[in-house]
């Protein structure tokens, strides 16, 4: 945190710029939201988690080198800190399987998306029961957690892809792809204020 001061850092971080800031796991910090000891806030139909800058270093009990007072001893950091082990969750993605006749579309997604994640090195558990699933909506094809954090797996037009249309032109798109997003306690998140 040395190397930064007020003048380097934005007014809003999203989860990994606060991570690398704190060197933490993404997925720590999630923690940290979900225990309610990091105010996070998120934009009416957003599902990224944003965090005021201030806030993080107050709610920490510490400030950006810059608004140290002089007397103050800066808190020593590593050079350059080991790069996490396992992935962060939301990492992982791709391509949403076809679909097949006779089979349930959102249930394959949400196994294929499993067996990327465990091919990442995680291991999701599968938290999904049946009435989750007949309460879903369109995107959504269930949950999993992992490491005690809860993560919907979401399916939907995201992946850019070249094709080629009827008349022989190579155009951009969107396919749909398979992908997870935290899901964090609206009462553990901070309330505006």
């Amino acid at each position: 945190m040395d190397e930064h001061s007020n003048g380097d850092l934005p007014q809003v971080l999203t989860t990994k710029q606060v991570a690398e800031l704190l060197g933490l796991h993404p997925r720590s910090v999630l923690v940290k939201v979900k225990e309610g000891r990091l105010p996070a806030y998120r934009l009416p139909g957003s599902r990224k988690l944003q965090y005021v800058t201030s806030e993080v270093f107050a709610t920490l009990g510490r400030a950006p080198a810059a608004a140290l007072p002089e007397t103050a001893a800066p808190v020593a950091t590593p050079v350059a800190a080991p790069a996490p082990a396992d992935p962060d969750p939301c990492d992982v993605w791709g391509a949403a399987p076809a679909p097949s006749p006779g089979e349930d579309w959102h249930e394959r997604c949400r196994a294929h998306w499993i067996e990327l994640a465990n091919r990442a090195g995680l291991s999701p558990v599968d938290v999904t029961d049946m009435q989750q699933a007949a309460a879903r909506d369109n995107r959504s094809t269930g949950a999993v957690e992992i490491d005690g954090l809860a993560y919907e797996i979401l399916v939907g037009p995201r992946q850019r892809t070249q094709y080629v249309d009827d008349e022989g032109e190579v155009r951009w798109g969107l396919i749909d792809a398979v992908w997870p997003e935290p899901l964090i306690e609206p009462t553990a998140m901070a309330s505006g204020g």
